[in-house]
């Protein structure tokens, strides 16, 4: 229920949501309107206090890095 609600949501950059299957594909379908990353997990569950859930995709997915241009010179 809160999956959709977030995906709609104009106010939210990122949904990870990690549940059944058809929640995933609910927030997946909801968060086309506003162009919203969601990483899903298609059904899988994760067990959090395991080491699956402190690997790189989850530094990946967690950080954006951007770039900032300033000019200068002469």
């Amino acid at each position: 229920e809160l999956a959709g609600v977030l995906a709609k949501h104009d106010d939210v950059d990122g949904l990870w949501v990690f549940a059944d299957a058809e929640t995933c594909a609910k927030a997946e379908a909801e968060s086309i309107g506003n162009l919203k990353r969601v990483w899903s997990g298609n059904g899988r569950g994760i067990d959090w206090a395991s080491d699956q859930a402190a690997g790189d995709a989850f530094l990946r997915r967690a950080v954006e890095v951007k770039n900032v241009w300033v000019p200068y010179g002469d």
